[in-house]
């Protein structure tokens, strides 16, 4: 009779622990997932953060180069784009248009700055010039950061089996923050402003 009760007990305890394992499994890749998703979020964060810090030093720099007269509104516009993308923060392949769009403007300035004598003798400029310097190392940093964070998160949710939870709990790949290759330092000359 007391292996009948064992083998009855069994039997029902069997599937309720095979369930609790299973919802175990899918409660810890949840949260395993999520905490992913919260890293890729703080560090976009960070990216704003920095790139904000830039787009205060910019308008400062623009304002600080003879020679800019009929392009130094057309520097500021851009600068206020690229100010408001951060203060309603975008998907990372928008972002980096933005930035294309401000780096390029921002060698613009910086091959002004260097053919005016005036510009070269600006203390305040040379200041700005280091705070930019200092700043475009932190949104690099920044951007290395979050493409690390991003990376793992979208491996995580493509590799299976969390592949088909992370699709039936709303997990959706993360877009990196590319910087287009003419936008990277020494990618070449300013380009004319009038676009």
């Amino acid at each position: 009779m007391q292996v009948g009760v064992v083998v009855g007990v069994l039997a029902v305890l069997g599937p309720v622990v095979a369930i609790v394992v299973v919802a175990g499994f899918v409660f810890a890749v949840r949260n395993a997932l999520e905490r992913q998703r919260n890293s890729v979020t703080d560090t976009w964060s960070q990216v704003g953060v920095a790139l904000r810090r830039r787009y205060g030093i910019v308008p400062g720099l623009v304002r600080a180069v003879d020679g800019l007269d009929e392009d130094r509104t057309r520097l500021l516009d851009v600068v206020d784009a690229a100010r408001a993308s951060a203060d309603a923060p975008s998907e990372p392949g928008v972002q980096a248009e933005i930035e294309e769009r401000l780096t390029l403007a921002l060698r613009h300035v910086m091959a002004s700055a260097e053919g005016s004598p005036q510009s070269r003798s600006n203390r305040r400029l040379a200041e700005l010039q280091t705070e930019l310097i200092a700043t475009e190392n932190r949104i690099a940093y920044s951007r290395q950061t979050f493409n690390s964070a991003a990376q793992a998160y979208n491996r995580s949710i493509a590799s299976a089996p969390r592949n088909l939870l992370a699709h039936a709990f709303g997990f959706t790949r993360v877009e990196l923050f590319e910087v287009p290759d003419r936008a990277r330092p020494g990618a070449g000359q300013p380009e004319p402003l009038h676009s």
